[in-house]
């Protein structure tokens, strides 16, 4: 089973990466779903794994 604390993006990045994978995390700044995130984290990866790129982000609330 995959873990809902890391969301999986399959397709071209911005920085030339074939897939990214987001980490959320809420204010206290421990892991949790996206539903709950108050930041979160966005990885870049090469088709090896290799990470290309890290961008650190502040999750805006849906109203």
């Amino acid at each position: 089973m995959k873990s809902k604390l890391v969301k999986r993006i399959d397709g071209p990045t911005p920085n030339g990466g074939v897939y990214a994978e987001v980490s959320f995390t809420n204010k206290d700044g421990k892991p949790c779903v996206e539903e709950e995130a108050a930041k979160c984290t966005i990885n870049e990866f090469a088709e090896d794994g290799t990470l290309i790129n890290s961008v650190y982000s502040i999750v805006q609330v849906k109203k």
